[in-house]
């Protein structure tokens, strides 16, 4: 005896077979979603460490020194960052 599905049966099993893979898809989408909001802050934070460093080790006369540029960069690096 011939088994006869509607168009809506023939859909909901096809949704079926590939409900694991789609469940995968939104899991994926869901932490790629959570990485990019972590790099965006993290970008955010970075341009905020950079003006802060200008201010707080660059004046008139010490710019052009490596030294002043190393601390700025160690504290963005161990202080601002972290």
């Amino acid at each position: 005896m011939q088994v006869y599905m509607t168009k809506e049966e023939f859909k909901a099993k096809i949704q079926a077979h590939f409900s694991d893979d789609l469940d995968a898809l939104k899991q994926d989408l869901a932490f790629a979603e959570l990485e990019v909001k972590k790099a965006t802050n993290l970008g955010d934070l970075l341009v905020q460490c950079v003006e802060l460093a200008s201010n707080k080790f660059g004046w008139y006369g010490v710019y052009e020194k490596d030294d002043v540029f190393e601390d700025a960069v160690t504290w963005i690096t161990n202080v601002c960052l972290v």
